[in-house]
């Protein structure tokens, strides 16, 4: 039966591409932070990289940068990006578990 298909450990309908999709739909919040961030700091681009856990219901458990991948660090546009995800809501996670993603935002003018 299908019970038995989803209790064997199929793959999870949350992947990445969902995820980066959801994000994608925010994309231009997020733009917008950086345009923002570009006034105050000429010349700001590069990378800006979100580290986040979702739960399994799909909020945005915790975020942060990851400061290790990014080149943009401006906090106030770090922590408006960083709004903009955690106000998303990502689809439930069809087997009950957190993910942990890395999502690269790149920023140019």
């Amino acid at each position: 039966s299908s019970d038995e298909a989803s209790a064997s450990g199929d793959p999870d309908t949350r992947t990445m591409e969902v995820i980066a999709a959801t994000v994608k739909e925010h994309r231009k919040d997020a733009r917008a932070c950086y345009e923002k961030g570009a006034k105050q700091v000429p010349g700001l681009k590069g990378d800006l990289v979100v580290h986040f856990v979702l739960t399994p219901s799909g909020k945005v458990k915790t975020a942060d940068l990851n400061k290790e991948r990014s080149t943009i660090t401006e906090a106030s546009v770090v922590s408006c990006v960083i709004d903009v995800i955690t106000a998303s809501q990502f689809p439930r996670s069809s087997r009950g578990m957190e993910t942990t993603v890395n999502y690269p935002f790149n920023f140019t003018p």
